[in-house]
């Protein structure tokens, strides 16, 4: 009776934990085109029926070079003079930037304090690498061409989280050559880095380590290296470390031609590095773009992929967003031109740019993180000395051959000194990490939205599906509507409560037009636990341009997570604001669908086998019985 039972209950108990195990799936992928996701970086297109809106302007939210001194450099332009900054990442929820302080600090890293959503001021900051007024604890140095002392940890060079740790690698000062250092730390905080490595991984001639990147369970850079010619060193644990290449890239030997890597990208199953190589004239380089499918042999083949001009300098990836991988090359005359493959393999790479965007040769090209994968857009900040760097996106449209390019900030955001930038999305806001000679690097930051439009010609529902939002018109007189979202955006200054991590506002074309409707907004699961809510726990604030007020009570659906609001008569921006007191839940599905769907998923598998076993059983095939 008992195997009876068993036959009958494991079928129908197998097919509920693989359905349930599908639906997990299904959850944890639904709607990852759809703003609201936190996909940045994915390389997701814009959802069908969207476009790019506008981008605020470029607010500065820390002291130039966070409020460090600098000595005067009367022979050069600027106190601040080749202090830069460098690297940007985001790590257990917080935005590190790290930096070339002045000669005296070297090496320094920052973090948004524990706690802050959203950088405003100064006091958001905290330095985590200066132990006793050192980098990392360390002061060795040595006297560079000119005499002047530099630290080994001059600044730092890449970041990168790799199995739940946070790396930071430093290069060398000057042209010494001290080898470059890499050092780990399980928080981010301060005292809490150790050394990884011996000095440029036991060659000085290392004296650098750039843009790490993690691939098929290996955590890889590139150096410069003038001997050798650039270097891989790779690691499974974070302290074994092998060179992963021939120096230089050399098909069996050494090739010092090729001496430095400058950007690393993981794509399509293969990992790429964009490096700078010499010419036979002298102080003229080139760009050469590596890649390989595999870092888990003894010696990798490195297959170059695209070559730039002799006057190219080098290779800077800058990322893949809709299935394309884009780089770029500094044109010294013309101005940078930006390339992209649909497979990242030879002859397949296609410009995609007019030089210097928009034919101004000030545009030279981009730095190290100088781009970004920002609500679906490919968003590029450009080295320009003369005016400023400036910020571009494109959203992938065709455009006379080329791609569609729009600037979307000012020249220097914001200050004409600003002549580089890094870019990183971190909690819906872009931020960019500036090199600024005369004020020192600045941190800034700026939201842009997705819309979608649609023509009014009378009453009822109107869905603006790609932004998560409805309208139902009772009157109007209007042509158009224009619903624009800001995914993930964390409100600088949130209400009482747990504020929805997203803002909407309505356009409306005339604007003197008049109507009433019902307006409502969807969200998706990561921003709001709807289990935790109810029409008497959420309500909307409403935008008046000076402060959030409450707009109307939030008509709750939890079952389709929808919050509706009646007979709105203006157009306005919106944000969910929680009742105090009985703040709502904010929760990240992908996280726990995926811990619940590896559960699932061996159960499910389990499943399965025993199911075979008594079946086969059955068959008399097996002659094993559950007792």
């Amino acid at each position: 009776m008992l195997r009876k039972s068993y036959r009958v209950v494991v079928p129908f108990f197998c097919a509920a934990l693989c359905l349930g195990l599908w639906y997990v799936a299904a959850r944890a992928d639904d709607g990852s085109h759809i703003p609201g996701n936190n996909n940045y970086g994915s390389g997701a297109p814009l959802p069908d029926g969207a476009f790019a809106g506008l981008c605020d302007d470029w607010t500065q939210v820390n002291d130039g070079a966070f409020g460090v001194l600098s000595t005067a450099h009367s022979d050069k332009s600027g106190d601040y003079y080749a202090e830069d900054g460098f690297e940007v990442v985001v790590y257990n929820g917080q935005l590190y930037v790290g930096m070339e302080a002045d000669d005296a600090y070297g090496a320094q890293l920052w973090r948004s304090k524990t706690g802050v959503s959203t950088a405003v001021t100064q006091t958001d900051w905290e330095e985590v690498a200066q132990v006793g007024g050192m980098p990392f604890g360390n002061g060795n140095a040595a006297m560079d061409e000119s005499g002047v002392l530099k630290l080994q940890n001059d600044h730092i060079d890449s970041l990168a989280s790799f199995n739940g740790v946070l790396y930071a690698s430093t290069a060398n000062g000057g042209y010494t050559e001290q080898g470059a250092l890499v050092y780990s730390s399980t928080t981010g905080a301060s005292g809490t880095w150790v050394p990884v490595i011996d000095a440029g991984f036991g060659f000085t001639h290392n004296v650098n380590f750039k843009d790490m990147q993690v691939f098929q369970g290996w955590l890889c850079g590139g150096t410069q290296n003038s001997e050798t010619g650039a270097q891989v060193w790779c690691t499974q644990d974070g302290r074994t470390w092998v060179q992963k290449n021939y120096g230089g890239f050399g098909n069996s030997a050494d090739d010092p031609d090729t001496v430095e890597v400058w950007s690393g990208h993981v794509y399509s199953d293969a990992l790429y590095f964009g490096t700078q190589r010499a010419t036979p004239s002298p102080n003229v380089y080139q760009g050469v773009l590596y890649r390989t499918e595999t870092v888990t042999s003894a010696s990798p083949l490195w297959t170059p992929v695209y070559t730039s001009p002799a006057n190219g300098y080098r290779i800077d990836i800058l990322g893949d967003v809709d299935g394309f991988l884009y780089i770029s090359y500094r044109d010294t005359t013309n101005g940078v031109v930006i390339l992209r493959s649909e497979n990242g393999g030879t002859s397949t790479w296609v410009p995609v740019n007019i030089d210097g965007m928009d034919n101004d040769n000030n545009n030279t090209g981009t730095v190290v993180d100088g781009a970004t994968i920002y609500n679906g857009m490919l968003y590029c900040a450009m080295t320009n000395i003369a005016e400023g760097t400036q910020v571009w996106r494109t959203d992938g449209i065709s455009q006379a051959g080329m791609l569609r390019w729009t600037q979307v900030s000012p020249s220097g955001l914001g200050h004409t000194d600003n002549r580089t930038a890094e870019l990183i999305p971190w909690n819906g806001y872009l931020y960019a990490w500036t090199s600024n000679y005369v004020s020192g690097q600045e941190v800034r930051r700026t939201s842009c939205s997705i819309c979608q439009a649609q023509a009014i010609d009378g009453l009822g529902r109107y869905d603006f599906t790609a932004v998560g939002t409805t309208l139902t018109f009772t009157a109007e007189t209007l042509d158009t509507a224009t619903i624009c979202v800001k995914p993930n955006l964390m409100p600088v200054d949130p209400q009482s409560g747990s504020v929805l991590s997203r803002t909407i506002e309505l356009l409306i074309s005339p604007q003197e037009g008049n109507f009433k409707a019902d307006i409502a907004f969807s969200y998706e699961p990561q921003e709001l636990d709807p289990s935790a809510a109810s029409s008497t726990t959420l309500y909307l604030r409403n935008w008046i341009g000076e402060a959030w007020v409450t707009a109307c009570a939030g008509d709750h659906t939890g079952a389709n997570r929808t919050i509706l609001c009646r007979d709105i008569s203006t157009a306005a921006a919106w944000v969910v604001s929680g009742t105090p007191g009985t703040a709502t839940t904010v929760k990240l599905v992908k996280l726990r669908a995926g811990s619940v769907g590896i559960v699932l998923g061996l159960l499910c598998s389990v499943c399965v086998i025993l199911f075979v076993w008594q079946y086969r059983a059955r068959q008399g095939k097996n002659t094993i019985h559950l007792r």
